[in-house]
């Protein structure tokens, strides 16, 4: 199989994170966790940054209890679990939907979420360690730019002089 070469190590850094943004989606998507498609919809990826490159992956603010999810204390937010509901066709009205979301958002305050209780694993996390494997594959991109870089600085400092 030919090896995948990149035109820099940013185009590399983008491939990488888009790979892991599509894992992200497709963990969410296989295990059931987005009733919705609000948080598959809601993860971006995007490579920024000047002379040193960077990276990152946003999502909306509850990806960190997708498959762990949210412990005793206090209420979570509501809104969220009414949308679940009629997402999940639990409920045929707006009311339904509002007193069974507050009915689990109070559950989830007393005893914590199902997942929680299960001692799930964070989806996002689970993609990301899957992605590890990958890294010095992104890295070698990385240096390989540096070997050119340096052997440009070379080339252009010890020019035979006519």
């Amino acid at each position: 199989m030919a090896e995948l070469r990149f035109i820099s190590g940013r185009a590399a850094m983008g491939k990488f994170l888009e790979g892991l943004a599509e894992d992200m989606r497709g963990k969410l998507s296989s295990g059931g966790f987005d009733a919705s498609g609000r948080l598959s919809r809601s993860i971006r990826s995007q490579v920024g940054g000047g002379p040193i490159v960077s990276g990152f992956i946003e999502a909306l603010d509850y990806w960190r209890y997708v498959g762990n999810g949210r412990g005793p204390g206090k209420i979570p937010p509501v809104s969220p679990l009414i949308s679940w509901a009629k997402s999940k066709g639990l409920a045929a009205t707006d009311a339904q939907a509002q007193a069974i979301g507050w009915a689990v958002a109070r559950n989830i305050a007393k005893e914590g979420s199902l997942d929680h209780q299960l001692k799930g694993r964070n989806q996002f996390e689970l993609a990301i360690e899957e992605a590890q494997e990958r890294i010095d594959d992104l890295l070698g991109e990385f240096l390989a730019e540096v070997d050119d870089a340096v052997l440009a600085q070379f080339n252009n400092s010890f020019r035979a002089v006519a």
